[in-house]
């Protein structure tokens, strides 16, 4: 993290092929998201293969480099986000006097759908989650209590640190 490829190069010498790559852990169980950059000497057709070999494991998608700080935030660290709040809605669910093993799968599962649906409905988050609030009803109220208790802003706030973070993590190697 933090560690740009023009390190890598001067370090390895003159013609040093390097492909900086910022996987996630979804990649352990073939759903993972991987971001790649290319160092001067890197090929089309090797960047290809490099693709290749990451889509075995979910996806890829190429950036330039100078978003790889940024792009840690939201996939590198992400999962770890989304675990936290799969836990709390699982305690949430124990405390309403569900089990503690369905819980987890309840949440679990309503979270990968809704992620499937995010990539594949072709719509806008926010016209997802209003197909889901029904007026005076019960996901208002709890979209209303998120936004009372700053839910986006956290969310917001914890990328930004996670990404100013990976830039001090290049700059003290």
């Amino acid at each position: 993290t933090g560690v740009a490829t023009k390190v890598y190069e001067e370090r390895c010498g003159p013609g040093c092929k390097v492909v900086r790559i910022m996987p996630n852990t979804p990649m352990l169980v073939g759903e993972g998201m991987a971001v790649y950059c290319a160092g001067r000497f890197v090929t089309e057709g090797e960047l290809d293969s490099v693709r290749g070999l990451l889509e075995c494991c979910g996806k890829a998608e190429r950036l330039p480099e100078r978003l790889m700080d940024q792009v840690v935030a939201v996939t590198a660290s992400s999962p770890a986000y989304v675990f936290v709040m799969i836990e709390a809605m699982a305690d949430a669910a124990v405390r309403m006097g569900i089990g503690r093993d369905l819980s987890l799968r309840l949440a679990a599962q309503s979270v990968l759908g809704s992620a499937r649906m995010a990539l594949e409905a072709g719509r806008h988050p926010a016209e997802l989650k209003d197909m889901v609030c029904s007026p005076a009803g019960t996901t208002i109220e709890a979209i209303a209590s998120l936004e009372r208790n700053g839910f986006r802003g956290i969310l917001m706030e914890a990328m930004d640190a996670c990404a100013k973070r990976a830039g001090e993590l290049g700059k003290e190697g």
